[in-house]
Formats: structure tokens, sequence, C-alpha cells
């Protein structure tokens, strides 16, 4: 009976934190989040909130523990989701292992030449706000591509605080469910949840 008393009350957190997004298209939603202005993070209880001003120190704190940053996305379909996109998890290099260079040649308008290496820009993935690159070096014949960990990028500065910022580059899990799938199970651990809503376009 306790336990789904507690798992009531996380749900209701959840609940206020959407109203934060809702109606807000999710693009837009991350932008402002990345901007410090739409994102409440979760104290050490796992019920708090505490200011995302607090940015820092939470990451410090969830460093200090070991652990890593768990980020709970909830979205109304799986297809929805975008903070896998901000912050270059597996599931997005691995699609571009397999699709740089098909994508390449759609951006060849952008290239760069430098000695042996090409690089184009592609741009789109999130209103193009953060873009990557991808080259092509003539000699070797291969692709490669630098991805940006651009919610990382947002509240650590990897030169002000290179130890803190080197530890979460490999230390941040992102765990996006459809809204309608979510379970106790998927609160353990978190330290950020994300609630995004959907705009259907009119065009």
């Amino acid at each position: 009976m306790e336990k789904k008393k507690s798992f009531r009350i996380r749900l209701l957190s959840l609940v206020l934190t959407a109203v934060v997004c809702i109606g807000t298209a999710a693009g837009f939603c991350a932008h402002n989040m990345l901007q410090g202005k739409t994102v409440s993070a979760v104290n050490d209880n796992g019920e708090t909130y505490v200011k995302w001003d607090d940015k820092v120190n939470i990451l410090k704190k969830i460093k200090d523990a070991n652990k890593k940053l768990v980020i709970l996305e909830i979205v109304p379909f799986e297809e929805a989701g975008i903070m896998d996109k901000l912050v270059g998890t597996k599931r997005v290099t691995d699609r571009l292992d397999d699709c740089k260079s098909r994508l390449y040649p759609t951006y060849e308008s952008t290239k760069v030449v430098s000695g042996d290496i090409s690089t184009v820009t592609v741009k789109g993935i999130i209103a193009s706000k953060h873009p990557f690159t991808i080259s092509y070096n003539s000699t070797t014949k291969k692709y490669s591509y630098e991805y940006p960990n651009s919610f990382l990028n947002s509240i650590v500065d990897s030169v002000a605080d290179p130890e803190l910022y080197n530890y979460f580059k490999t230390n941040i899990e992102v765990r996006t469910v459809a809204a309608a799938k979510l379970t106790e199970a998927d609160l353990n651990d978190v330290s950020l949840i994300y609630i995004a809503s959907k705009v259907e376009s009119k065009e």
C-alpha cells in the first residue's frame, strides 16, 4: 500500500513538471531547457524539486556518488523523443555509423576542404540549433563524424571544469518512455524528468 502511495506522489510530481511544457513544440521546449528556462531537477530523495540554476551542484553530487545522470523523458510516443539526440546516445551514434556515407552527399553544399579531409555540416536534427559534422578522408576512403553532446555542453563548461565534463561524457543515461507505458521501474535512480508534448503541424 505504501509503495503504491509513493508511486502516486511521484506521478503527481511528473504532472506538475508537465505543466511547464504542455502545448509547446518539443524542439522549442528542449531549446528553452538548455537555456535553463523550463526544467526542474529532482533532489536526492527523488521527490522534491530544486532549481535548475543549481544544475552544476547537482551534477557534482551525482559524480561524487559515482552515479550516472539518468534522464527520464516522457513523450506521447517513442518516436517523439529528442533527449537522445541532444545527448548523442549510442542509439543515435549507431544510426550515424550506418548512414554517414549516405548523409554526406546531401550536405555537400556546406563542404569545407582541409588537405585530405572534406567536412560537411548536417543541420535540421532539432530546429537546426544543434548541427554535427561528417568528414571524408580521401586517402583512407573512410567517413567519420563529430556529434556534440548539446545537453552536456549547455550545463558544464569543458574548459572551466574539465573533470566534471569528462565524467558525464560517459555517464549520462536517457530513458525515453511513452506516457501510456510508464511504470514505477522507469523512475528508479532518475535524476531529471523531462515531459514533452508534440504540437501537430497545420501544414
